[in-house]
C-alpha cells in the first residue's frame, strides 16, 4: 500500500510540476529548437528550459547549482490545489486573515492584492511566499482546514 501511495504521490507530483511551468515549456516551444536570440525574462536564480521533442537546452542560466525545492509544505499544498480542479484563472484577494496567518514572514503581497489562483501558485512554488500558499489553502473547498486534511491524506497521514 505504500508503494502504491507513494507511487500515486510521485505520478501527481510529477504532473504538479509539468502544470506549474506549462506557461515556461510553452514558451520554450513557441521558440522552436533553436536557442533563443535573447534569454527569457526569468526571475529565478537558476533555471533550465528542455524542448522535450528533441532534448535541446533552450535556455537555462546557474543550471549545475543544487538548490533546494520548495518546501513539502507548498509542495502539497500545490498538490491538493491542483487535485481540486478549481479554475486557476479565478482572482483571489489577499486578506488581513493571511497578513496574520503568515505573521512573521517577509511577503510582498498586502492585503488588497488580487492574483489570479495560477499566479498565487506560482509564487508559493517559485518564490517561495507563504502568504500566497495560506491564501490558496483559505481559498480551497471547504476553506484552510479541509486544504491541511488534504495535506495529510496525500501524504498518508490521514
Amino acid at each position: 500500500m505504500l508503494y502504491r501511495r507513494t507511487n500515486h504521490c510521485l505520478g501527481t507530483l510529477t504532473s504538479l510540476v509539468l502544470a506549474v511551468f506549462a506557461p515556461v515549456a510553452a514558451f520554450a516551444a513557441s521558440q522552436g529548437s533553436a536557442p533563443p536570440k535573447t534569454i527569457p525574462e526569468v526571475r529565478s536564480h537558476a533555471y533550465y528550459i528542455l524542448d522535450e521533442s528533441d532534448s535541446a537546452v533552450l535556455a537555462a542560466r546557474n543550471e549545475h547549482l543544487a538548490v533546494p525545492i520548495a518546501s513539502i509544505t507548498k509542495l502539497m499544498t500545490a498538490l491538493v490545489v491542483l487535485e481540486a480542479g478549481q479554475p486557476m484563472d479565478q482572482v483571489v484577494t489577499i486578506t488581513a486573515d493571511d497578513v496574520r496567518g503568515t505573521a512573521g514572514n517577509g511577503s510582498r503581497l498586502a492585503a488588497g492584492y488580487k492574483l489570479s489562483r495560477q499566479d498565487l501558485l506560482l509564487l508559493a512554488l517559485m518564490s517561495s511566499e507563504n502568504r500566497a500558499a495560506y491564501a490558496l489553502c483559505r481559498s480551497y473547498p471547504r476553506g484552510l482546514r479541509a486544504c491541511v486534511q488534504g495535506h495529510e491524506q496525500e501524504g498518508g497521514g490521514g
